[in-house]
């Protein structure tokens, strides 16, 4: 079987474990540990206004990532070329690696967008069960935590894995070609780290 597919297959599958996660931190009531339905009531409001200011935060957050994104995209078109006589053909390499960065940038924006939102479904379910149990209170908020982690890493290995492919079949071949998947592929890298740097 080809490596690609297999590597694609296991984020896939680290992506439904996310999904389940998520809805299995979801599916925990507020109410679970309230004391009262006076207590529910204000959690749940609390719980949302953590929620809206998360969410306005990440909305303006997200406002400057864009140009950052845009700025820095139109710099790494313009200003990444490889060495003369480094490769026999002739590709928009600076193109191919900015649309990589963008890739790898928006896979980051969605992996934070995806962790801030189970944050906060998460924190009020983590406090009302410890009142229960602390170890109840525990799986969830290892759970909240697991979402971000199972979903980051199928996220960035299936946007890894589609960004090869694609390029793998539009870089002509040649001399210097792996070379220049390589260096396509390290936009990816940078467009991801370089979103984390603003969180």
């Amino acid at each position: 079987m080809d490596m690609t597919l297999i590597i694609a297959g296991l984020g896939v599958i680290a992506l439904l474990v996310a999904v389940v996660f998520g809805k299995q931190v979801s599916s925990v009531a507020i109410s679970d540990g309230a004391a009262s339905d006076e207590e529910v009531s204000k959690l749940k409001e609390i719980s949302d206004a953590i929620a809206e200011g998360a969410m306005a935060f990440l909305k303006r957050e997200y406002r400057t990532l864009g140009l950052f994104m845009v700025i820095f995209a139109v710099l790494i078109l313009f200003t990444v070329q490889l060495d003369e006589g480094s490769h026999a053909f002739d590709v928009p390499f600076g193109l191919y690696s900015a649309i990589s960065f963008l890739v790898g940038a928006g896979i980051s924006v969605v992996s934070g967008f995806i962790g801030m939102r189970i944050a906060t479904i998460g924190n009020v379910r983590t406090a009302t069960a410890a009142r229960k149990s602390l170890r109840e209170s525990f799986n969830i908020a290892f759970r909240s935590g697991a979402v971000m982690g199972f979903g980051l890493t199928g996220l960035a290995v299936v946007g890894l894995v589609l960004v090869y492919v694609v390029f793998d079949n539009i870089v002509p071949t040649g001399d210097g070609r792996e070379l220049i998947l390589m260096e396509i592929l390290s936009g990816f890298g940078l467009g991801g780290s370089s979103v984390a740097l603003f969180g």
